[in-house]
Protein backbone atom coordinates (compact mmCIF):
# COMPACT_ATOMS: atom_id res chain seq x y z
CA UNK A 1 0.00 0.00 0.00
CA UNK A 2 1.81 3.40 -1.04
CA UNK A 3 0.16 6.39 0.99
CA UNK A 4 0.37 10.00 -0.57
CA UNK A 5 0.00 13.56 1.13
CA UNK A 6 -1.39 16.86 -0.62
CA UNK A 7 0.15 16.73 -3.56
CA UNK A 8 -3.13 18.15 -5.64
CA UNK A 9 -1.02 21.50 -6.35
CA UNK A 10 -1.96 24.24 -8.83
CA UNK A 11 -0.56 23.91 -11.97
CA UNK A 12 0.73 25.85 -15.23
CA UNK A 13 -2.53 27.45 -17.06
CA UNK A 14 -2.11 25.81 -20.31
CA UNK A 15 -2.03 21.90 -20.39
CA UNK A 16 -0.45 19.85 -22.99
CA UNK A 17 -3.22 17.81 -24.21
CA UNK A 18 -3.32 13.99 -25.52
CA UNK A 19 -5.59 13.96 -28.05
CA UNK A 20 -8.44 11.51 -29.09
CA UNK A 21 -8.79 7.87 -29.41
CA UNK A 22 -9.57 7.98 -33.31
CA UNK A 23 -10.71 4.51 -35.27
CA UNK A 24 -8.52 1.58 -33.98
CA UNK A 25 -7.60 3.64 -31.17
CA UNK A 26 -4.54 5.70 -32.42
CA UNK A 27 -3.34 9.23 -30.09
CA UNK A 28 -3.33 12.10 -31.61
CA UNK A 29 -1.10 14.51 -29.75
CA UNK A 30 -2.16 18.88 -29.76
CA UNK A 31 -0.38 21.08 -27.51
CA UNK A 32 -1.15 24.77 -26.26
CA UNK A 33 2.15 26.72 -26.10
CA UNK A 34 2.86 28.99 -23.20
CA UNK A 35 4.58 31.92 -23.56
CA UNK A 36 5.21 34.73 -21.01
CA UNK A 37 2.31 36.07 -19.18
CA UNK A 38 1.32 38.25 -16.70
CA UNK A 39 -2.24 36.31 -16.55
CA UNK A 40 -3.29 32.93 -15.44
CA UNK A 41 -6.21 30.69 -14.61
CA UNK A 42 -7.57 30.17 -11.37
CA UNK A 43 -6.57 28.05 -8.65
CA UNK A 44 -8.55 25.36 -6.95
CA UNK A 45 -10.86 26.60 -4.93
CA UNK A 46 -11.56 26.48 -1.46
CA UNK A 47 -14.96 25.14 -1.07
CA UNK A 48 -17.48 23.08 -3.03
CA UNK A 49 -17.40 19.94 -4.75
CA UNK A 50 -14.67 20.72 -6.29
CA UNK A 51 -12.53 22.58 -3.45
CA UNK A 52 -9.69 21.84 -1.71
CA UNK A 53 -11.42 21.78 1.84
CA UNK A 54 -10.44 17.97 2.41
CA UNK A 55 -11.90 16.16 5.13
CA UNK A 56 -8.57 13.84 4.65
CA UNK A 57 -4.99 14.79 4.32
CA UNK A 58 -3.83 12.40 2.10
CA UNK A 59 -4.81 9.03 -0.13
CA UNK A 60 -3.68 5.46 -0.03
CA UNK A 61 -2.96 3.84 -3.56
CA UNK A 62 -3.65 -0.40 -3.06
CA UNK A 63 -2.77 -2.89 -5.86
CA UNK A 64 -4.75 -6.01 -6.54
CA UNK A 65 -3.81 -9.06 -8.95
CA UNK A 66 -7.40 -9.78 -11.03
CA UNK A 67 -8.03 -11.27 -15.02
CA UNK A 68 -3.93 -11.16 -14.79
CA UNK A 69 -3.74 -7.42 -14.31
CA UNK A 70 -2.46 -5.22 -11.91
CA UNK A 71 -5.57 -2.65 -10.45
CA UNK A 72 -5.80 -0.44 -7.87
CA UNK A 73 -7.72 0.63 -4.90
CA UNK A 74 -7.48 4.41 -3.90
CA UNK A 75 -8.85 5.16 -0.84
CA UNK A 76 -8.57 8.33 1.87
CA UNK A 77 -5.89 8.43 4.32
CA UNK A 78 -5.80 8.53 7.32
CA UNK A 79 -8.35 5.42 7.34
CA UNK A 80 -11.43 6.05 7.49
CA UNK A 81 -13.93 4.38 10.94
CA UNK A 82 -16.89 4.85 8.44
CA UNK A 83 -17.96 2.84 5.23
CA UNK A 84 -17.42 4.49 2.30
CA UNK A 85 -19.55 4.97 -1.13
CA UNK A 86 -17.36 2.82 -4.01
CA UNK A 87 -16.92 4.52 -7.15
CA UNK A 88 -15.07 2.35 -9.81
CA UNK A 89 -13.58 4.63 -12.58
CA UNK A 90 -12.57 3.44 -16.29
CA UNK A 91 -9.49 4.51 -17.85
CA UNK A 92 -9.17 5.64 -21.70
CA UNK A 93 -7.76 3.32 -24.26
CA UNK A 94 -3.81 2.14 -23.46
CA UNK A 95 -3.52 4.15 -20.82
CA UNK A 96 -2.33 1.81 -18.08
CA UNK A 97 -1.41 -0.49 -20.81
CA UNK A 98 0.83 2.32 -22.19
CA UNK A 99 2.28 2.62 -18.34
CA UNK A 100 0.45 5.84 -18.43
CA UNK A 101 -1.50 5.49 -14.74
CA UNK A 102 -1.29 9.32 -13.90
CA UNK A 103 -3.76 10.06 -16.89
CA UNK A 104 -7.09 10.97 -15.18
CA UNK A 105 -5.38 10.68 -11.71
CA UNK A 106 -5.92 14.01 -10.80
CA UNK A 107 -9.90 12.96 -10.76
CA UNK A 108 -9.37 10.08 -8.89
CA UNK A 109 -7.56 11.47 -5.92
CA UNK A 110 -10.03 14.08 -5.44
CA UNK A 111 -12.75 11.85 -5.31
CA UNK A 112 -10.67 9.70 -2.67
CA UNK A 113 -10.13 12.72 -0.80
CA UNK A 114 -13.24 13.88 -1.21
CA UNK A 115 -14.75 10.44 0.85
CA UNK A 116 -14.84 7.39 -1.60
CA UNK A 117 -13.34 4.41 -2.13
CA UNK A 118 -11.89 4.28 -6.29
CA UNK A 119 -11.71 1.31 -7.95
CA UNK A 120 -9.62 1.92 -10.77
CA UNK A 121 -9.77 -1.67 -13.19
CA UNK A 122 -6.90 -2.25 -15.55
CA UNK A 123 -9.61 -3.93 -17.98
CA UNK A 124 -6.98 -3.46 -21.15
CA UNK A 125 -3.10 -4.83 -19.57
CA UNK A 126 -2.08 -4.57 -23.43
CA UNK A 127 -2.63 -3.02 -27.11
CA UNK A 128 -3.68 -6.89 -27.98
CA UNK A 129 -6.53 -6.99 -25.65
CA UNK A 130 -9.54 -7.46 -27.31
CA UNK A 131 -11.91 -4.41 -27.05
CA UNK A 132 -14.84 -7.02 -26.86
CA UNK A 133 -13.79 -8.40 -23.76
CA UNK A 134 -13.38 -5.18 -21.66
CA UNK A 135 -17.02 -5.02 -20.45
CA UNK A 136 -16.25 -8.62 -18.80
CA UNK A 137 -12.70 -7.79 -17.77
CA UNK A 138 -13.62 -4.87 -16.07
CA UNK A 139 -16.17 -6.45 -14.14
CA UNK A 140 -14.11 -8.99 -13.45
CA UNK A 141 -12.11 -6.70 -11.77
CA UNK A 142 -14.53 -4.93 -10.09
CA UNK A 143 -16.13 -7.76 -8.37
CA UNK A 144 -12.35 -8.81 -6.93
CA UNK A 145 -11.57 -5.15 -5.77
CA UNK A 146 -14.47 -5.58 -3.73
CA UNK A 147 -13.59 -9.03 -2.34
CA UNK A 148 -10.61 -7.40 -1.51
CA UNK A 149 -11.63 -4.08 0.70
CA UNK A 150 -14.44 -7.06 2.24
CA UNK A 151 -10.98 -9.20 3.16
CA UNK A 152 -9.01 -6.81 4.59
CA UNK A 153 -11.04 -4.57 7.10
CA UNK A 154 -7.81 -3.95 8.78
CA UNK A 155 -6.29 -1.85 6.30
CA UNK A 156 -9.06 -0.81 4.01
CA UNK A 157 -11.78 1.15 4.09
CA UNK A 158 -15.21 -0.76 3.95
CA UNK A 159 -17.95 -0.11 1.31
CA UNK A 160 -21.11 1.85 2.16
CA UNK A 161 -24.25 0.09 1.79
CA UNK A 162 -27.87 1.53 1.44
CA UNK A 163 -30.73 0.09 3.64
CA UNK A 164 -31.41 -2.72 1.75
CA UNK A 165 -27.73 -4.05 2.07
CA UNK A 166 -26.42 -2.98 -1.46
CA UNK A 167 -22.89 -1.24 -1.67
CA UNK A 168 -23.52 2.05 -2.27
CA UNK A 169 -21.90 2.33 -6.13
CA UNK A 170 -21.42 4.55 -8.77
CA UNK A 171 -19.64 4.45 -12.33
CA UNK A 172 -16.78 6.80 -14.01
CA UNK A 173 -15.18 6.75 -17.81
CA UNK A 174 -13.06 8.28 -19.93
CA UNK A 175 -13.01 7.82 -23.06
CA UNK A 176 -13.18 4.21 -24.06
CA UNK A 177 -13.50 4.01 -20.37
CA UNK A 178 -16.59 5.85 -20.88
CA UNK A 179 -18.19 3.99 -23.20
CA UNK A 180 -17.26 0.58 -20.97
CA UNK A 181 -18.82 2.28 -17.86
CA UNK A 182 -21.79 2.46 -20.17
CA UNK A 183 -21.93 -0.73 -20.54
CA UNK A 184 -21.25 -1.85 -17.11
CA UNK A 185 -24.17 0.28 -16.06
CA UNK A 186 -26.75 -1.45 -19.06
CA UNK A 187 -25.61 -5.03 -18.12
CA UNK A 188 -24.93 -4.64 -14.59
CA UNK A 189 -26.94 -8.01 -13.16
CA UNK A 190 -25.63 -10.17 -15.55
CA UNK A 191 -21.71 -8.76 -14.70
CA UNK A 192 -22.62 -9.45 -10.94
CA UNK A 193 -21.59 -6.13 -10.27
CA UNK A 194 -23.62 -3.92 -7.66
CA UNK A 195 -26.60 -1.66 -9.31
CA UNK A 196 -24.92 1.60 -10.06
CA UNK A 197 -26.77 4.13 -8.59
CA UNK A 198 -24.99 7.16 -10.91
CA UNK A 199 -23.28 6.73 -13.79
CA UNK A 200 -20.44 10.17 -14.87
CA UNK A 201 -18.99 9.48 -18.75
CA UNK A 202 -16.08 12.01 -19.90
CA UNK A 203 -15.38 11.98 -23.76
CA UNK A 204 -17.14 8.44 -23.36
CA UNK A 205 -16.12 7.29 -27.39
CA UNK A 206 -15.93 3.06 -28.54
CA UNK A 207 -13.32 4.01 -30.86
CA UNK A 208 -15.46 4.34 -33.96
CA UNK A 209 -17.93 1.24 -35.52
CA UNK A 210 -18.16 -1.73 -33.51
CA UNK A 211 -14.25 -1.53 -32.13
CA UNK A 212 -16.51 -1.68 -28.73
CA UNK A 213 -19.34 -2.99 -28.84
CA UNK A 214 -22.05 -0.89 -27.35
CA UNK A 215 -25.10 -2.19 -25.24
CA UNK A 216 -28.65 -0.39 -25.13
CA UNK A 217 -28.19 1.67 -22.41
CA UNK A 218 -32.12 1.44 -22.10
CA UNK A 219 -31.64 -1.22 -19.66
CA UNK A 220 -29.84 1.42 -17.24
CA UNK A 221 -31.53 1.51 -13.60
CA UNK A 222 -34.36 3.75 -14.35
CA UNK A 223 -33.17 5.62 -10.77
CA UNK A 224 -29.47 6.03 -11.47
CA UNK A 225 -28.56 9.53 -11.97
CA UNK A 226 -26.51 10.25 -15.45
CA UNK A 227 -23.90 12.97 -16.19
CA UNK A 228 -22.52 12.94 -19.53
CA UNK A 229 -19.76 15.62 -20.63
CA UNK A 230 -18.64 16.53 -24.17
CA UNK A 231 -16.15 19.26 -25.55
CA UNK A 232 -16.07 21.43 -28.15
CA UNK A 233 -13.11 20.13 -29.84
CA UNK A 234 -13.53 16.44 -29.61
CA UNK A 235 -14.65 14.23 -32.68
CA UNK A 236 -17.79 12.74 -34.22
CA UNK A 237 -17.12 9.51 -32.99
CA UNK A 238 -17.85 10.87 -29.55
CA UNK A 239 -20.75 12.30 -30.31
CA UNK A 240 -21.98 9.55 -31.76
CA UNK A 241 -21.09 7.22 -28.65
CA UNK A 242 -22.47 9.75 -25.93
CA UNK A 243 -25.49 10.50 -28.10
CA UNK A 244 -26.59 7.60 -29.27
CA UNK A 245 -26.02 6.57 -24.95
CA UNK A 246 -27.79 9.54 -24.35
CA UNK A 247 -30.65 9.63 -26.69
CA UNK A 248 -31.45 5.40 -24.92
CA UNK A 249 -32.46 6.38 -21.41
CA UNK A 250 -35.56 8.32 -21.43
CA UNK A 251 -36.34 5.89 -18.38
CA UNK A 252 -33.81 8.12 -16.61
CA UNK A 253 -36.29 11.63 -15.85
CA UNK A 254 -34.78 14.65 -16.96
CA UNK A 255 -34.26 15.96 -13.16
CA UNK A 256 -31.62 13.02 -12.75
CA UNK A 257 -29.52 13.28 -15.91
CA UNK A 258 -27.55 16.37 -17.22
CA UNK A 259 -25.43 16.65 -20.41
CA UNK A 260 -22.78 19.30 -20.62
CA UNK A 261 -21.00 20.82 -23.31
CA UNK A 262 -17.38 22.04 -22.62
CA UNK A 263 -15.87 24.98 -24.25
CA UNK A 264 -12.40 26.29 -24.90
CA UNK A 265 -11.43 29.18 -24.05
CA UNK A 266 -8.45 32.00 -24.44
CA UNK A 267 -7.95 35.59 -22.35
CA UNK A 268 -8.53 38.21 -24.48
CA UNK A 269 -5.25 40.00 -24.25
CA UNK A 270 -2.63 36.94 -23.82
CA UNK A 271 -3.77 34.51 -26.32
CA UNK A 272 -0.68 32.44 -25.31
CA UNK A 273 -3.12 31.79 -21.85
CA UNK A 274 -5.22 28.83 -23.67
CA UNK A 275 -8.16 26.27 -22.07
CA UNK A 276 -8.18 23.44 -24.91
CA UNK A 277 -11.21 21.64 -24.50
CA UNK A 278 -10.64 18.80 -26.64
CA UNK A 279 -10.70 14.81 -26.18
CA UNK A 280 -7.60 15.19 -23.99
CA UNK A 281 -8.73 17.78 -21.39
CA UNK A 282 -9.24 15.72 -18.77
CA UNK A 283 -6.10 14.02 -18.85
CA UNK A 284 -4.42 16.33 -16.20
CA UNK A 285 -1.97 14.41 -13.33
CA UNK A 286 -1.79 15.39 -9.75
CA UNK A 287 0.42 18.42 -10.53
CA UNK A 288 -0.82 19.54 -13.47
CA UNK A 289 -4.60 20.84 -13.66
CA UNK A 290 -6.32 23.98 -14.25
CA UNK A 291 -10.08 25.54 -14.94
CA UNK A 292 -11.13 22.52 -17.35
CA UNK A 293 -9.79 20.50 -13.97
CA UNK A 294 -10.84 22.27 -11.17
CA UNK A 295 -14.18 23.63 -12.07
CA UNK A 296 -15.35 21.02 -15.18
CA UNK A 297 -14.77 17.23 -13.91
CA UNK A 298 -13.62 17.54 -10.65
CA UNK A 299 -16.76 19.56 -9.63
CA UNK A 300 -19.52 18.00 -12.15
CA UNK A 301 -18.34 14.21 -11.41
CA UNK A 302 -17.39 14.64 -7.78
CA UNK A 303 -21.06 16.60 -7.10
CA UNK A 304 -22.93 13.96 -9.14
CA UNK A 305 -21.70 11.18 -6.61
CA UNK A 306 -22.02 13.75 -3.32
CA UNK A 307 -25.74 14.34 -4.38
CA UNK A 308 -26.52 10.44 -4.98
CA UNK A 309 -24.98 8.83 -1.94
CA UNK A 310 -25.25 12.18 0.39
CA UNK A 311 -28.14 14.33 -0.65
CA UNK A 312 -25.54 17.24 -1.53
CA UNK A 313 -23.97 19.60 -3.99
CA UNK A 314 -27.02 19.09 -6.90
CA UNK A 315 -26.86 22.31 -8.23
CA UNK A 316 -23.01 21.87 -9.12
CA UNK A 317 -24.15 19.00 -11.44
CA UNK A 318 -27.51 19.40 -12.46
CA UNK A 319 -29.59 22.54 -13.44
CA UNK A 320 -27.87 24.59 -16.05
CA UNK A 321 -27.67 27.41 -13.02
CA UNK A 322 -24.63 29.08 -12.22
CA UNK A 323 -23.15 26.88 -9.73
CA UNK A 324 -22.92 23.77 -12.65
CA UNK A 325 -21.93 26.01 -15.37
CA UNK A 326 -19.06 28.67 -14.23
CA UNK A 327 -15.43 28.06 -14.93
CA UNK A 328 -14.08 30.67 -13.19
CA UNK A 329 -11.83 33.46 -13.70
CA UNK A 330 -8.85 34.74 -15.09
CA UNK A 331 -6.39 36.24 -12.39
CA UNK A 332 -7.56 39.92 -14.08
CA UNK A 333 -11.27 38.90 -13.15
CA UNK A 334 -12.22 38.37 -16.64
CA UNK A 335 -14.55 35.21 -16.50
CA UNK A 336 -13.57 32.23 -17.85
CA UNK A 337 -16.30 31.21 -20.82
CA UNK A 338 -18.80 29.12 -19.12
CA UNK A 339 -19.80 25.88 -20.06
CA UNK A 340 -23.85 24.57 -20.93
CA UNK A 341 -26.01 22.41 -19.58
CA UNK A 342 -28.69 20.66 -22.03
CA UNK A 343 -31.47 17.66 -21.16
CA UNK A 344 -30.52 17.72 -25.69
CA UNK A 345 -27.15 15.76 -26.73
CA UNK A 346 -25.35 18.66 -28.19
CA UNK A 347 -22.17 19.36 -29.96
CA UNK A 348 -20.79 22.56 -28.33
CA UNK A 349 -19.91 24.96 -31.22
CA UNK A 350 -21.05 22.70 -34.19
Amino acid sequence: MEHHGNKLGAKPSVRATAASMVGAGLLLISAATHAACSITGPTQPNSGPHGSNYANTGYTRTAFTSEGATNYIFQPSPLPANPLPVVAFLHGYSFIASGALDQNIGQVIHLARKGYIVVWPQFQPSTFTLPSTFESRAAGQIKAGLAYLAANPATMAQAARHADGSIKFGLAGYSVGGATAINLAANYLANGIPRPRALATIEANNGGGTTTPMRNASTIPADANVLMLMAEGDDANTLKTSSDAWNQIPQIPASNKQWIGVYSDAHPNCTDENLVADHGWPLASAKNLDALDYFGGYKWVTALFNYTFNGSDYDYWRGNGISQNAMGTWSDGIEIRQAVGSQTAFWPNH
